[in-house]
């Protein structure tokens, strides 16, 4: 009697333990998921953002252009005082300006122009 009484709290604890593992192992599942979740909507936003910037940026050197008559100089004061690098093209792809210093960041336009393609695709396949 006492035997089995042994035998059924050993299994009892053995079953507890089992069941505290599975437990913990299940919240631990849930806890990753809703943190890869959280870090992916995280870094959505951040490109969101980074676009919106780079538009607004656009936006404000368009209108800085729109009544000026001396685009070089004004291209050459934004580059100083935002560190900007420009390389402008007319319609028929024909070079217009190009920054002085683009050769240095030609790797840095290229990663962005790829993100920036990324970005735009990954929208153009949403909206469809």
């Amino acid at each position: 009697m006492v035997l089995g009484i042994y035998r059924r709290s050993a299994t009892i604890r053995n079953l507890k333990r089992k069941l505290y593992f599975l437990f913990a192992g299940s919240i631990m599942f849930v806890f990753t998921i809703a943190f890869f979740l959280l870090a992916s909507e995280n870094i959505e936003t951040m490109q969101n953002a980074e676009l919106n910037f780079v538009n607004r940026q656009a936006t404000n050197l368009t209108l800085l252009f729109e009544d000026s008559t001396n685009y070089v100089e004004n291209l050459e004061i934004c580059e100083k005082k935002y560190d900007y690098i420009f390389r402008l093209f007319t319609e028929h792809d024909e070079l217009l300006y190009e920054s002085t210093n683009i050769k240095d960041a030609a790797e840095t336009i290229d990663l962005f122009l790829e993100k920036l393609k990324s970005i735009e695709s990954v929208g153009t396949n949403e909206a469809h």
